[in-house]
């Protein structure tokens, strides 16, 4: 690719100060691009290294360049036969084991466009129809339906509730108790208190200080117990106590259903809460939903909106295009055509120009794409004059 084969980048200080001619570094086998060691220079900026070519082909160029037995014309046809291709997306052919196309690094490094590829492009019509579908496709999209369904099952759901019955429709069973024991005629120790108070009576007969308090003691002893009645006082109880026995039940279990209430209410309070808790996250988890789904949504409308724009305008930009990339063409191949040693540049000696070729600089095109190069001091700028 208009290269010299043994013109390259020195690889130390002492050979970039004092480069050696040409013809000694052929002499010395110095093939810059060789892929094996004891080679002082490197390949020029923007140059297409040996690994991008099967090793078959490859070791041909080193046998060519390294040694003095050079392959035959039938070895390079036989070799190159056997190359298998691909294209990139820009044109360009080359090997089909490489993962990228060493034309487009170039090129896009800085480089020469070696192969200016003309390619075609389909009109289009189809993917603008395409384009309009999906637009209105979009446009048609809403997120009202669906929310308007979940919030009104979410309204509709509710707790079960609970429904007390009064205390005065509570039917309190009749007690069934057992029968009273026989009621006796004389409760026990009252003929007692009959024979202690005669007898009290009858100690006031015979008056001695004695008799008369042991009287006095007996009628007060006797009259207590004779007060008490007949009834027995255990029976009058277990009587009250079965009367009032079925106000005492009622009365707990109106206490009972007052405390089922109070606590009922209070769970009822309770899933109420959680309820209206529940619904107020779900609705704003939707809301929030809801706003980025829109702003999405409105994204995507903008984004295929000006996609089909610009594909609208494509063919109108592939005009301009063409036209800019034509007077680029022609102005790069006019460049290329013009050879360095076929003029007389000012500060441009044979060492400097050996210095160029070993950058890759031959032509007006590569002084024009060309980097730093060390140790052209004055002449970098006679170049780009003459360029």
């Amino acid at each position: 690719m208009g290269r010299h084969p043994f013109a390259g980048v020195p690889k130390s200080e002492a050979l970039l100060e004092n480069l050696p001619p040409l013809e000694e570094c052929i002499q010395k086998y110095q093939f810059v691009y060789s892929r094996k060691g004891g080679i002082d220079y490197k390949p020029p900026p923007h140059s297409l290294p040996l690994s991008t070519l099967p090793d078959n082909v490859a070791a041909l160029f080193e046998q060519a360049f390294l040694t003095t037995n050079r392959p035959t014309a039938s070895q390079w046809y036989r070799e190159l036969g056997t190359i298998q291709f691909q294209k990139c997306r820009w044109g360009h052919v080359f090997y089909r084991n490489l993962t990228e196309c060493p034309w487009c690094r170039i090129w896009f490094s800085g480089g020469h466009n070696f192969f200016i590829v003309r390619g075609t492009f389909e009109s289009g019509s189809s993917y603008i129809g395409e384009l309009e579908k999906i637009l209105e496709e979009l446009k048609r999209v809403t997120f009202l339906s669906l929310r308007d369904k979940v919030f009104t099952s979410l309204e509709l759901y509710a707790p079960v509730t609970f429904s007390l019955p009064s205390i005065k429709q509570i039917v309190i069973p009749e007690c069934q108790p057992t029968p009273f024991p026989p009621v006796p005629r004389f409760r026990k120790g009252y003929i007692v208190d009959w024979l202690i108070f005669w007898f009290s009576i009858l100690l006031f007969l015979w008056p001695t200080p004695i008799t008369i308090l042991v009287g006095i003691t007996g009628i007060v002893i006797s009259i207590r117990g004779i007060s008490r009645g007949t009834e027995n006082p255990d029976y009058v109880k277990e009587i009250e106590n079965r009367k009032s026995r079925q106000n005492i039940i009622y009365s707990e279990i109106q206490q009972f259903l007052k405390n089922f209430k109070t606590a009922q209410d209070r769970q009822v309070s309770q899933v109420y809460r959680l309820r209206a808790q529940f619904y107020n996250e779900v609705k704003a988890e939707w809301l929030r939903g809801e706003s980025e789904f829109k702003s999405t949504l409105s994204t995507l409308q903008a984004d295929t909106a000006n996609l089909l724009k610009r594909y609208r305008e494509l063919p109108s930009i592939r005009r301009e295009m063409r036209l800019k990339k034509m007077e680029s063409s022609q102005k790069e191949e006019f460049l290329a055509s013009i050879r360095l040693n076929q003029y007389k540049i000012p500060q441009i000696g044979p060492v400097r120009a050996q210095r160029l070729a070993g950058y890759g600089v031959f032509t007006a095109l590569d002084v024009k794409k060309m980097g730093y190069i060390p140790g052209l001091g004055a002449g970098y700028y006679s170049l780009l004059g003459w360029v």
